[in-house]
């Protein structure tokens, strides 16, 4: 245990109290580039941008080729102006009658017409003559 009291800073006996801090000296040369390190990786894309300005017009391009033919229209075109109409003439006097004509060929008969009702039957008439006795009959079963 004597060894650590012998362990005494003795540099502050030997010089006195530390002093106040000086001024910063003057910057000393600029020291050798140290080694390349690996390359980074790529970051996160930005965020986009504003747009720019509209740029100037350029020139006419070539005359591109036709297109195919559509379909016919289904709206009908308007109804032109209606023409001036003339002057109505004036009315003819009547003429004279033609003379009658002579007959003409007589027709073919027509169809026979449908038969008529049948009449009610007329009165009964008087009674006949007797007629003649019949003839004898035949024996049956002997």
């Amino acid at each position: 245990m004597r060894k650590a009291e012998l362990m005494v800073d003795v540099t502050e006996h030997i010089r006195g109290p530390k002093g106040e801090k000086g001024c910063r000296g003057p910057r000393g040369p600029k020291g050798q580039p140290g080694v390349i390190g690996l390359e980074g990786e790529c970051g996160v894309q930005g965020a986009m941008g504003q747009p720019g300005q509209k740029g100037e017009k350029g020139d006419r391009g070539w005359r591109g080729l036709y297109g195919d033919i559509g379909t016919p229209g289904m709206i009908k075109g308007s109804k032109g102006h209606k023409g001036l109409s003339g002057d109505k003439g004036v009315k003819g006097k009547r003429g004279l009658g033609g003379e009658k004509g002579e007959h003409g060929i007589p027709g073919m008969p027509g169809e026979k017409g449908d038969p008529g009702q049948w009449g009610d039957s007329g009165k009964r008439g008087k009674e006949g003559p007797r007629g003649k006795p019949g003839g004898r009959g035949s024996m049956v079963g002997t």
